[in-house]
């Protein structure tokens, strides 16, 4: 029997259950929104993705499980309305829309991006603070994986 990870809740399931046996998720039923990321796709070679937690301005926020430690994750996607775009069924990479000149802009606000991860990693022992666990650029974009609260 061939182990996969519920959409939802990241619970071990076997890869013939539809309903996950954890926490009822139809997962046979599960669509992921047009822009992301699809279900069971790996970033970073470590990061196994899940279905869509919230959506914004300027990221995709999805439920994820770390293949390395074993643990429930949040992974934070930058992915700025109206300046990028991507088909999740057929690939992971983002198609962004801006001229030349804009160019400089998108490279800025994605280190900004990271910037935040790098700030927010050193503030962790205040309480109410999200530990950020990793951040990574991949897929034309970054990413920040965070402790799942």
């Amino acid at each position: 029997m061939e182990i996969y990870r519920c959409v939802n809740c990241m619970g071990e399931i076997a890869k013939e259950e539809k309903v996950c046996h954890h926490c009822g998720y139809d997962t046979a039923g599960h669509v992921q929104p047009v822009n992301a990321l699809r279900a069971e796709t790996i970033l970073n070679g470590r990061y196994l993705v899940g279905r869509v937690l919230g959506q914004g301005g300027f990221g995709i926020t999805y439920v994820g499980y770390d293949l390395t430690l074993g643990i429930k994750v949040a992974i934070k996607e930058y992915f700025p309305g109206g300046f990028a775009g991507r088909d999740g069924q057929l690939s992971s990479s983002l198609q962004w829309s801006f001229t030349n000149s804009e160019r400089q802009n998108w490279n800025d606000s994605l280190d900004n991006f990271l910037s935040e991860a790098r700030k927010m990693a050193k503030l962790e022992e205040i309480p109410g603070i999200v530990r950020v666990r990793d951040c990574f650029k991949e897929n034309q974009t970054a990413y920040i994986v965070m402790d799942y609260a």
